[in-house]
């Protein structure tokens, strides 16, 4: 099989291309072992700001990277940590940095696709996605609730689930969330779904960040436990059902 440009594959700010993904898909597919999928935004797809952390590729993916030599994204430390373990698991990232569940509402996007057409009963899928409905790409009523929620709900009222604006957020990160996993295992249901969510974004002044002036906005610098509050809300009142059969 022909080996794919190492610096063309990490230097993909959008996820990786759909036809690298099936040649890492086909070379993985060799050791005939589970694979781990990795769906949703750049809470998984991390590559672009792990820019200078590099080391030896592994877990399969010395065989097709050409140099073999890999960014230490989440895909990397996952892979990094089967090895040390022991495990017989390959990870695939097809996450896409920068994108959100309002992106995925008519047509999945083809990494997404992609996995869709390749994940079996025996594998496993982990979703990381909705935040960036929130901080990058809102909608109106994102940001009304949003407003409701940070300017004018006491903590209390968030963690119980009586504020307003809180059912959109169930509706975001529960309906829609498993809208989407609906989508992705159309074909067939893996082994197991993982869902996750980032709790506690980076409190460090020291760390700038790309979210520093919509987390600001949100009050999160000057509160940083009610915007977590939200969430973790979200996390008890909505979580994704079990509404697929667990083997």
């Amino acid at each position: 099989m022909k080996r794919i440009d190492a610096n063309r594959y990490y230097n993909t700010y959008h996820g990786h291309s759909e036809c690298d993904l099936e040649s890492v898909y086909e070379e993985l597919c060799k050791y005939n072992e589970p694979i781990v999928f990795l769906c949703g935004d750049s809470s998984l797809d991390n590559k672009y700001w792990v820019l200078d952390e590099r080391g030896k590729a592994l877990n399969g993916y010395d065989k097709v990277l050409d140099p073999p030599v890999a960014r230490f994204d989440v895909c990397y430390c996952m892979n990094r940590e089967i090895v040390y373990r022991g495990l017989k698991l390959k990870v695939i990232n097809a996450a896409v940095e920068a994108t959100t569940l309002s992106d995925r509402k008519r047509n999945l996007l083809p990494q997404d696709r992609f996995v869709k057409g390749k994940i079996s009963p025996k594998d496993y899928l982990i979703v990381s996605i909705g935040g960036n409905d929130v901080v990058l790409k809102p909608s109106f009523w994102t940001v009304v609730s949003l407003l409701s929620l940070v300017y004018w709900s006491s903590i209390e009222s968030i963690e119980n689930g009586t504020a307003y604006g809180i059912d959109h957020f169930v509706d975001l990160f529960k309906t829609q969330v498993e809208t989407y996993i609906g989508k992705l295992t159309q074909h067939h249901l893996p082994k197991t779904i993982f869902v996750c969510m980032i709790y506690y974004p980076c409190e460090s002044k020291r760390s700038p960040s790309w979210a520093d002036t919509s987390l600001s906005l949100l009050r999160y610098n000057s509160h940083p436990k009610k915007n977590p509050g939200c969430y973790s809300s979200n996390v008890s009142l909505g979580n994704v059902e079990s509404v697929y059969p667990r083997h």
